[in-house]
C-alpha cells in the first residue's frame, strides 16, 4: 500500500483532529 506523503499527512491530521475532538467533547 503506497500513498503519497500529502495524502498520508492529511489522513494523519484528520485522525489527530478526530481523536482530539473525541477527547475534547
Amino acid at each position: 500500500m503506497v500513498r503519497l506523503p500529502v495524502e498520508q499527512r492529511m489522513i494523519a491530521i484528520m485522525v489527530s483532529w478526530r481523536y482530539t475532538n473525541r477527547t475534547s467533547a
